[in-house]
C-alpha cells in the first residue's frame, strides 16, 4: 500500500524522462506536429525544441538522406554541402531558424507535394480579357484582379462562397497594368493611361486618389508613405500618397531603358530594367548607391557552348552544314534580361526573358549567381514569389511550378490550368491565385486540402 501510495504522488509522465530519450522520441514525430503542438505543451518541451542543433540535425533527418544528389547553395553559408554532409564548423543562431524552416518546409510537402490534395477552382467572368495583375489582400480573405478590359474584380478565396463579390468596369482608361497592396482598406493600381489611382474597399471600391505619370508604368510598389513606380521610360517615380499633390514628389533615371520591376526594402529601392542591370536607390538621400550589371551563368554558360559550337560546325561546314541553325538558336541567349524581381530577406530572386531564374544574395556584386536555374523553354518569367519554403514561378510556356531552388531544380508542385501564359500570380497563408493570358479561365484558385500531420 505505501509503494502504491508513493507511485501515486510521483507518477511516471513523459515530461520526467531524460533529455537524450525525449530527443529521439521528438526525432520519430513530424516537424510540424513538434512545432505547433508538442513545443506548446511544457516549458521542458519548449525548452528542448529550441536548440537549434535538434532542428539542423531533424532538417538533415528529413530533407537530407532522401537528397543526397542534390545541392542546395543558398544553404552552403550555413554548413550544408552535397547530401547536407555537416562541415565540422556547424554553424547556428541567428543567421537561419532551423525550426522555422524545417517545419516550414514539411507543412509545404503535407500541403502542397500530392497534386489530389490540392483543389482549384476556375473563372472568366467577368473578365472578357487578359488579365496582367492580381494581389491578395492579406486579412481580407479577397483578392483584386486587373485586366485589359479595364476592369478590376474582387474575389473571394473562400472556395464554399461565390467567388466573384464586385467588378468595377473602366476603373482605368486603359490596361491596368500592376496591383499593389498599401495597408488596413487601402490598395494602388496603375494603368496604361498613365495615372495611379489609390482604392478603399470600406466604401464599395471607391477611388481617393489619382497620380499622374509621366509615361505608362511598368511596374511599381507600395509601403506606407511612399509609391514607387517604373515607367515605360527608364525613370523612377516617387510618390506620397498622404499628401495632396497629384505628380511625383521625385523623379530619377535609375537606368538606360525600361524598368521591368522594382521593390522597396528599408529605405531602398531595388529596380531592374532593359538594359540587364540592377539599380539600388537610397530614398533618404535621394542617390543611386549602386548600379551593377547582371551577368546570368546559365547565359555565359549558352554562350561558351554555343562558339564551341559554331568553331566545331565551321570546320566541318561540308558536312555539318545543316547545324548552323540550331547554332544560331542558342546565341540567342545573350539577349535575355531582367523580367522580374523579388526580395527575401538577404536574397534577391531575378527572372529573365529567357526563362532564367536566378538568385543573388543582397550585398554580392551581382556578377556570379548563387544559384542559376532553367525553368521555362526560351519565354519569359512572367512573376516571382520567394519564400522559406521554395519559390513559386510563373511562366509565359511552363505554366506555374513550386520549386526547390537547388541543383537539379525540384519541383513540388506544377499548375498547368489550361496551360496559358502565365501573366502574374499572388500567393498568401495557403492560397494561390494565377492570372493567365487566355480569353477563358482566366483566373485560377489553388488551394490545398487541409490534412496536417498525416503523412
Amino acid at each position: 500500500m505505501a509503494g502504491d501510495s508513493k507511485s501515486t504522488e510521483n507518477p511516471l509522465n513523459l515530461a520526467s524522462l531524460p533529455v537524450e530519450l525525449l530527443n529521439i522520441i521528438f526525432s520519430k514525430l513530424n516537424p510540424c506536429y513538434l512545432q505547433d503542438t508538442v513545443r506548446l505543451v511544457c516549458k521542458r518541451f519548449a525548452e528542448i525544441l529550441s536548440d537549434d542543433a535538434f532542428w539542423k540535425l531533424c532538417f538533415r533527418r528529413h530533407f537530407g538522406v532522401r537528397s543526397k544528389k542534390y545541392k542546395y547553395p543558398l544553404l552552403q553559408p550555413f554548413g550544408f554541402h552535397e547530401g547536407f554532409t555537416i562541415e565540422k564548423r556547424f554553424r547556428c543562431g541567428d543567421q537561419i531558424s532551423w525550426r522555422e524552416i524545417t517545419s516550414r518546409l514539411n507543412k509545404r510537402d503535407i500541403l502542397w507535394g500530392k497534386a489530389e490534395k490540392v483543389v482549384s477552382r476556375f473563372s472568366s467572368i467577368p473578365h472578357s480579357s487578359e488579365v496582367d495583375a492580381v494581389r491578395i489582400l492579406p486579412n481580407h480573405g479577397i483578392c483584386v484582379t486587373g485586366g485589359r478590359d479595364k476592369m478590376m474584380c474582387l474575389w473571394n478565396l473562400d472556395f464554399k462562397k461565390n467567388p466573384l463579390l464586385l467588378a468595377k468596369e473602366k476603373s482605368h482608361n486603359g490596361w491596368v497594368w500592376d496591383i499593389a497592396f498599401c495597408q488596413q482598406d487601402e490598395f494602388f493600381s496603375c494603368g496604361w493611361d498613365n495615372t495611379i489611382k489609390g482604392w478603399n474597399l470600406s466604401n464599395q471600391l471607391s477611388c481617393f486618389k489619382v497620380m499622374r505619370t509621366s509615361s505608362p508604368p511598368m511596374c511599381m510598389d507600395v509601403v506606407p508613405g511612399l509609391i514607387a513606380a517604373g515607367l515605360l521610360t527608364q525613370e523612377i517615380s516617387m510618390y506620397d500618397p498622404r499628401i495632396a499633390i497629384l505628380h511625383e514628389i521625385h523623379r530619377y533615371n535609375g537606368h538606360s531603358r525600361t524598368v521591368t520591376s522594382l521593390k522597396i526594402v528599408e529605405n531602398k529601392i531595388y529596380s531592374v530594367s532593359e538594359d540587364k542591370t540592377i539599380s539600388i536607390y537610397d530614398t533618404r538621400n535621394l542617390a543611386v548607391i549602386d548600379k551593377k550589371k547582371l551577368i546570368i551563368r546559365l547565359a555565359v554558360r549558352c554562350i561558351w557552348v554555343s562558339l564551341c559550337w559554331t568553331y566545331y560546325v565551321l570546320v566541318n561546314l561540308k558536312t555539318y552544314h545543316h547545324m548552323l541553325i540550331k547554332v544560331s538558336k542558342k546565341l540567342s541567349c545573350e539577349t535575355a534580361f531582367p523580367r522580374k524581381m523579388a526580395v527575401y530577406r538577404d536574397l534577391v530572386y531575378v527572372g529573365d526573358s529567357k526563362g532564367c531564374f536566378s538568385v543573388y544574395h543582397m550585398q554580392s556584386d551581382y556578377d556570379s549567381p548563387l544559384v542559376c536555374l532553367k525553368v521555362g523553354n526560351e519565354r519569359p518569367i512572367n512573376s516571382i514569389i520567394p519564400s522559406l519554403e521554395g519559390v513559386i514561378v510563373g511562366t509565359s510556356d511552363a505554366g506555374a511550378k513550386m520549386i526547390i531552388p537547388s541543383v537539379p531544380m525540384q519541383v513540388v508542385q506544377q499548375f498547368n490550368g489550361d496551360k496559358s501564359e502565365i501573366t502574374s500570380m499572388d500567393y498568401h497563408k495557403n492560397y494561390l491565385v494565377v492570372t493567365t493570358a487566355s480569353s477563358h479561365r482566366t483566373v485560377q484558385f489553388y488551394t490545398p486540402v487541409p490534412d496536417l500531420y498525416n503523412v
